[in-house]
C-alpha cells in the first residue's frame, strides 16, 4: 500500500504535475515501468501553486523567515513541531498506492496553518497600513490567478471519467480532455444534459 519510491512520482502528482506532459511518442513523461507501481494517477493535473497561490507564497515567506531567525512565534519549537506532525499525512500520501485528486485535501491542514502562520509574520514585519498599493494589487492579482484556476480545474473534474489517466486517455491530457469536451458539447446539444 505504501512505498518510499513513490515520493518522487507523488510529488509530481500533486504539486508539479509534469507527468501530465507528452514524453516523445509517449503520452506521458511518466514511464511505463513506473506505472505499474500505482492503481490509479487520476485526472485532472492540477497543483496547489496555481490553485491556491496565496496559501502558498504565505507559506513559503513564514519558512523562509523560520529559517532565517526572523519569524516571531512565541515558540518556534513547538511551531515546528505541530507542522512536523502536519507533514506526516501528506508523506503518506506521496508513498500511496494510487495518486486520487480529492487526496489533495490532506496537505491543506499544514498549507493553511503555514499560511496563517505568514500572514502573521508579514503583519509583524510590515503591518497592514504600510501596504502599498502595488502589493495589495499583486496581493489581488494572485488571488484572482487561484480563484481562475480552481474553477478550471473544477469543472474538469466534474467532466473527467473515473479511473487512472493512462488508461482513461491513453493519448494523452490535451486529446483526451478535447474528446471530453466535444462529447460534452455533443450532449448539451441533443439534450441529454451534460455534466457540466
Amino acid at each position: 500500500m505504501f512505498n518510499a519510491v513513490r515520493i518522487p512520482y507523488g510529488l509530481s502528482y500533486y504539486f508539479f504535475p509534469i507527468w501530465a506532459l507528452p514524453s516523445g511518442q509517449a503520452a506521458y513523461l511518466i514511464p511505463e515501468s513506473a506505472r505499474r507501481l500505482f492503481d490509479a494517477f487520476e485526472m485532472p493535473p492540477s497543483t496547489p501553486i496555481l490553485t491556491d497561490p496565496l496559501l502558498v507564497g504565505l507559506f513559503g515567506f513564514f519558512l523562509w523567515r523560520l529559517v532565517r531567525g526572523r519569524a516571531h512565534v512565541a515558540s518556534p519549537l513547538a511551531t515546528t513541531a505541530v507542522l512536523f506532525g502536519l507533514t506526516l499525512g501528506g508523506l503518506m500520501l506521496l508513498c500511496a498506492l494510487a495518486m486520487d485528486h480529492r487526496y489533495r485535501l490532506d496537505f491543506y491542514p499544514l498549507l493553511e496553518l503555514g499560511a496563517f502562520l505568514g500572514l502573521n509574520v508579514a503583519l509583524q514585519e510590515y503591518g497592514a497600513a504600510r501596504l502599498a498599493i502595488t502589493r495589495r494589487v499583486a496581493l489581488a492579482a494572485v488571488v484572482l490567478v487561484g480563484v481562475i484556476f480552481s474553477h478550471g480545474v473544477m469543472v474538469l473534474y466534474k467532466i473527467t471519467p473515473p479511473g487512472s489517466a493512462w488508461l482513461e486517455f491513453p493519448n494523452g491530457v490535451a486529446p483526451g480532455y478535447r474528446a471530453v469536451l466535444q462529447g460534452e458539447i455533443r450532449k448539451l446539444r441533443s439534450g441529454e444534459g451534460a455534466h457540466l
